[in-house]
């Protein structure tokens, strides 16, 4: 009696989502005898989250960093956990039904917090940028290789919006992916003023800087084989102090 019981259960289970979808004029009439129409409970059909997804014409979107693809189509979705009824989701694809681009609002805060650049195979990412502090300006884009190592990237270490660190990396011979060249802003005035460079394993070779305020881009002073206090690839903010910048471009200023 159980078993059968069980199985009616499981029955009935699997059906419930038809049964949603039907309209019961019959099975509703309470004049006739025997069994009627459950109720059912509104609050346990609506599991999950809730989402609204439309096809939406080239010229009604509005994409930050994404490209439309001629032919392409642009799919939005909009996640209504907090019932703001925003887009959260814009998901570009090719003609061939490919994915090409997308542009994401992780936190529901109406701004867009990770889109992503698709190869032309819809799955291998390359290009991302992320606003990693959700204050509306992206901090970092990484360029990424098909194979999905990283090649490049930049940062905007200070949160004004504006990149100031710029790395690239390399494949040794030894196929390790490691750091080539290390490129700053440390006065954050837009101009780049830092430079390092890397020999094959990844160990710093040469840094280079100019002055605050040079607007040139062009290195001014030089130091070979700095020790590894030295390194500031991995520092948020790079300092030569002034003493120590004089002792070092004592006839070894290039111009």
């Amino acid at each position: 009696m159980r078993r059968i019981k069980s199985r009616i259960g499981l029955i009935v289970f699997m059906l419930l989502p038809l049964a949603a979808t039907v309209n019961f004029t019959t099975g509703c009439n309470k004049s006739k005898k025997g069994k009627t129409t459950p109720k059912t409970d509104k609050k346990a059909e609506q599991t999950g989250p809730k989402f609204k997804l439309s096809v939406v014409n080239k010229g009604d979107v509005d994409l930050l960093k994404c490209k439309i693809p001629q032919d392409g189509k642009v799919v939005t979705f909009d996640i209504d956990r907090d019932k703001d009824k925003n887009i959260d989701i814009w998901k570009v694809f090719r003609k061939d039904g490919s994915l090409a681009c997308r542009e994401m609002d992780l936190n529901f805060d109406g701004k867009r917090d990770l889109i992503i650049d698709y190869y032309d195979n819809g799955k291998d990412p390359k290009q991302m940028w992320q606003d990693q502090d959700f204050n509306g300006h992206f901090d970092i884009v990484l360029h990424l290789r098909p194979n999905g190592s990283l090649e490049k990237t930049e940062m905007d270490t200070n949160s004004d919006g504006k990149i100031d660190l710029w790395k690239k990396y390399r494949i040794n011979r030894d196929k390790e992916n490691v750091v080539f060249s290390v490129v700053r802003d440390r006065d954050h005035d837009g101009y780049k003023d830092y430079w390092e460079r890397y020999d094959e394993s990844g160990t710093i070779d040469e840094v280079s800087w100019t002055d605050s305020g040079d607007t040139s881009e062009k290195p001014k002073y030089w130091k070979s084989n700095p020790s590894p206090s030295e390194d500031s690839s991995e520092k948020e903010e790079t300092k030569i102090p002034e003493e120590k910048k004089k002792k070092d471009t004592k006839g070894d200023s290039r111009s």
